[in-house]
Order: structure tokens, then sequence, then C-alpha cells
């Protein structure tokens, strides 16, 4: 608690600094200050079902919780430069998604810009790793996967047909040796991420396509646990990787790049028709079989995919969406923890969405989610969405 009002603190004196900026500033030019945000809170459906023999046939919770919520000033300097920062606060639901609540720095970066549209940005912020467009509830499989948080100089180029950014920075897991200790001559900025995507319909008032790609050097710097799995435990449990007190130790060294492809378009036909698509592929390259193997025990890269295609009606304000997406390489449901028996490499997922925006700066949703891996564990996921935002 102590540390929770230790960061409420600090956040609101970063706050505060911010609202003397915006007052002592109000009859200048420059700075222009400026704030957006939103409130995500969520009741959620949730069920899961091994199946085994070893566990209830089904275990089930409800909730309701702040999925997430974010506020985020935005400071321009000049014409030139600007400041951005992002304060943001997540609580899991009882299930236990999320890690504990938290009120932190999300991002906090500046950026130099030019007439010609080439800019510079550095600060902590969201290398250009992932596309995750979706018009439903929540994240998508591939941005569970991929999504990455660096503190990072980036370099990039944006045109009303093509955007270009490529960054680098010093990655978090490659500074370890195989008995856990620092690795100082790892300690170097060797992490890179680099995307491209083109706007062919740029010149097209009523529809909109973005195809893009992107590339990271390292899988495991990513938010999603991948860097966890493979670093910080011995994903196959060999004794000769236990230190001499019997603890698992790091055993991932090498460098396994990350990539993926992109596509999402919007397409109005009339006010009381638009039609939105989104497909997303995303994939590591693969591991070696000492350092990672499957449930399978299968040297395997991890992949996500996500599909969407939703109908808009009356001028946007009504979705109705249907999904599918997956990932491969991971017991993504945790089955071998019901049953070692289990070799789940596999996860699918498929279901529907209802959104609706009627009231300005107000979304409500209503999603169903059903996936299962390839050993029959099945989890189902209803979701109503409180979304507010301005």
């Amino acid at each position: 608690m102590m540390n929770f009002l230790k960061k409420a603190l600090s956040l609101g004196s970063l706050g505060l600094l911010f609202g003397a900026l915006m007052a002592t500033t109000a009859f200048a030019e420059y700075p222009e200050v400026s704030f957006s945000g939103y409130a995500d809170v969520q009741a959620e459906l949730y069920s899961y079902a091994p199946d085994t023999s070893n566990s209830d046939d089904e275990l089930s919770s409800s909730d309701i919780y702040v999925f997430e919520a974010a506020f985020a000033p935005h400071v321009d300097l000049s014409k030139w430069v600007s400041m951005d920062a992002v304060f943001y606060y997540i609580e899991p639901s009882s299930r236990g998604d999320g890690g504990g609540s938290a009120l932190a720095i999300d991002e906090w970066y500046v950026t130099v810009t030019s007439d010609v549209g080439i800019y510079v940005k550095g600060g902590l912020s969201y290398p250009p790793v992932g596309d995750f467009t979706t018009w439903g509830v929540g994240y998508t499989r591939v941005q569970d996967l991929i999504w990455t948080q660096q503190s990072e100089l980036a370099l990039g180029y944006d045109h009303d047909f093509v955007s270009i950014q490529v960054a680098a920075f010093n990655g978090g897991f490659d500074n370890t040796e195989d008995d856990g200790s620092f690795d100082t001559s790892s300690d170097q900025i060797d992490g890179f991420a680099a995307s491209l995507a083109v706007m062919p319909l740029a010149n097209m008032d009523d529809m909109d396509l973005t195809i893009g790609g992107y590339f990271l050097s390292d899988a495991t710097e990513t938010l999603a646990g991948l860097g966890g799995n493979l670093n910080l435990v011995d994903p196959n449990g060999l004794e000769e990787e236990e230190d001499v007190d019997g603890d698992d130790v790091v055993v991932y060294e090498s460098d396994v790049p990350l990539y993926g492809g992109y596509l999402a378009g919007e397409f109005t036909f009339s006010d009381a028709f638009a039609l939105g698509v989104a497909g997303e592929f995303a994939t590591t390259g693969e591991f070696d079989e000492a350092e990672y193997t499957d449930a399978a025990g299968e040297a395997t890269a991890i992949s996500a995919y996500h599909a969407e295609l939703v109908g808009m009606f009356d001028e946007k304000n009504v979705q109705v969406g249907v999904k599918f997406a997956g990932i491969s390489g991971l017991d993504w449901l945790g089955s071998m923890a019901y049953d070692p028996t289990f070799e789940p490499t596999t996860f699918t997922q498929f279901g529907g969405y209802v959104g609706i925006d009627y009231i300005p700066g107000i979304h409500l949703a209503l999603q169903h989610l059903a996936g299962s891996d390839d050993e029959s564990t099945t989890e189902n996921i209803t979701t109503l969405q409180g979304k507010v935002s301005f």
C-alpha cells in the first residue's frame, strides 16, 4: 500500500507540474498543452475446463474491474518539438491477468519533427512492433504475444502513402550468463526494431487501407512473457541448468528475431454501412533445441495470428464483428499444470462482438470468445465493456 501511495503522490506531483505549465502559458503561442485519456471498465464471465480427470470439470469466475485507464498530456514546445506522457493504470481480473494493480508512467518521450515528415523520437515508448487493429473488446492475441515497451531512440518518416520507422534500445534480457550473473559485455544498445507501412488508398476520403510489416531483433524483448519464459527459467527443467541451490537459471542466450505483417482497412459505402477488415501474423524465428522446446519437446518458433471482419451501421455507431485468432508454440492455457502428459502446442480462438457508440465519448460493447488448445482444454470469456474517452 505504501509503495502504491508513493507512486500516486509522485504521479500527482507530475500532474500538478503539467497543470502549472498550462496555466502559466495560457496566453503564449507555445507551449500548447492538450490532454486525452480513457477509462475502460469491464464485467467478465470466465470459464476454463481442462480435459482431464485430475481437475474439476470446470473452473469459473466473474468480476468487474478496470481493464485499463490512461491520462495523456501532450505539450507542443514549438512548431517542431513536442513532449508526450501517458499515466497508466491497470487492475487485473479475479483470474489474475495483468499482475498486480499498478499506477505507473507508461510512456514519456520527446519528438522532433520536420516539415518534410522526418522525425526523431526519444524516451520511454513502444517500438514499432505490431499493429493490433481491432474493433472488438480488449487486446488481440498478437498483441498479447509481442507487445514491446522500451526506452528507445527512433527515427521515422511519415507520408500520406508510406510510413517508416527504425528504433534502437538496450534490451533487458540479453544481459545475463548461464549462471544468472550479469553479463557486462552484453550491456549495450544492441536491440533494434523497424517497420514499414504503405497506405495505397490515402487519397480516397471514404476508403482506408494500411499494409505493413515489422521486425524485432530479439523476440524476448516483449511484455507478454516471452522474455520471462525463455530467460528466467529453464523451459526444459534440465538438472544441469540448476545452480548450487537447485534453482532454475538462465539458459537462453541467442537472439532469435521476431517479424510480422498485417493489413487493416475500413471501407465506407454509405452513411448506413461500412466494412472493416483486419489481419495480422507474427512469428519468432525457430529456437535452438538446447534453449527452448514446446510442450511436445520439439524445437519450434512461437507465433500468433488475428483475423477480424466487422460491419458498421448507422454512421458507424453500431459495430457487429467476428474474430478468429490463435497462438502456436506455447502451452497458452497452462494445460500441463493439470496433466503433465499433455503436450499442448497450439491454441485457437473464435467469437464475435457488438459495439455501440451513440453517446459521444462512451463506447459500450458485448463480446464472447471461445478458445481451446490441442489437448481439448477449453476457455470461454464473455465481456461487457464500458469505455469512456476524451
